[in-house]
């Protein structure tokens, strides 16, 4: 077995399976076709071409649209009730949270991610996966803290340039429930298991958007 490789690219459950992150590059190559090909202003009815996108019934998609409305209404977020036995972080907010003190004494795997660029070109950024319990409850409080800013949570369906982006970083088809989540300063993709009881992927879309508009990251 290839245990160097399996350390940069680990195998991450999702609705589907477990996957290995091999399968990316080849996702890509296609994605980076169309993305930025279509407006913000749409929603997950309106799904790009060439994205694999299943639906949820209309109970589930409640049922994890009111637990994310119960945990973001909260005053101070609490995320304690939003993972299962593991999730993985985006490459933001695990830019901005990764040195931080309370994940210091946790050895975290890492992920990579593929990002296309407006002008063109793609660059691989790091993002973590989190699996045993007490690196979960470190990356809750970690991201709690990260979460304070920005005023009141909106829940909401990605349009379609978040899916683009989503799509473009993950070796899995999108499968609701999948929700974004976002203020002034955040603008967070979660996507939940099949079952809409946890949430296993979450990533701040807001600052990747930023960074594909100044070319750069």
């Amino acid at each position: 077995m290839d245990t160097d490789f399996n350390r940069e690219y680990p195998a991450v459950e999702t609705p589907s399976g477990t996957v290995c992150w091999r399968k990316i590059m080849k996702r890509f190559m296609i994605v980076c076709l169309l993305v930025m090909t279509f407006s913000s202003s749409a929603f997950s009815d309106e799904i790009p071409p060439g994205i694999r996108y299943v639906k949820a019934s209309d109970e589930i998609n409640m049922k994890a649209q009111k637990k994310l409305e119960r945990v973001f209404s909260q005053t101070s977020v609490k995320l304690d009730d939003l993972f299962g036995r593991n999730v993985t972080c985006g490459p933001l907010p695990w830019a901005q949270i990764k040195n931080m003190e309370s994940l210091r004494n946790h050895k975290v795997i890492a992920a990579n991610f593929v990002i296309p660029l407006s002008n063109g070109s793609v660059q691989t950024l790091e993002g973590a996966v989190f699996r045993t319990k007490e690196e979960i409850s470190a990356f809750c409080r970690t991201m709690e803290g990260y979460l304070k800013t920005g005023g009141p949570y909106r829940i909401r369906k990605p349009n379609a340039e978040e899916l683009q982006i989503y799509w473009a970083m993950i070796p899995y088809d999108i499968e609701e429930p999948i929700f974004v989540a976002d203020n002034k300063d955040h603008k967070l993709l979660l996507h939940f298991m099949g079952d809409s009881a946890s949430v296993f992927w979450i990533g701040d879309l807001q600052g990747m958007k930023r960074a594909k508009s100044r070319q750069s990251y």
